[in-house]
């Protein structure tokens, strides 16, 4: 199952402005994975995808 919610865009301070819970709730584990528009790990902008797995 993976679920897809868009993020606030940040400003250029680069601070982020989303709060993610990332963790075990029961016998579920989610992995959160931040990018920005150009699916790398800098510059943080626009989406957070969390997998469970």
């Amino acid at each position: 199952v993976v679920q897809d919610a868009k993020a606030p865009k940040i400003g250029t301070s680069g601070a982020i402005q989303v709060f993610v819970d990332a963790g075990t709730q029961g016998n579920h584990t989610y992995e959160v994975r931040l990018y920005n528009n150009q699916g790398t790990m800098t510059a943080i902008s626009n989406a957070v995808n969390v997998y469970t797995r």
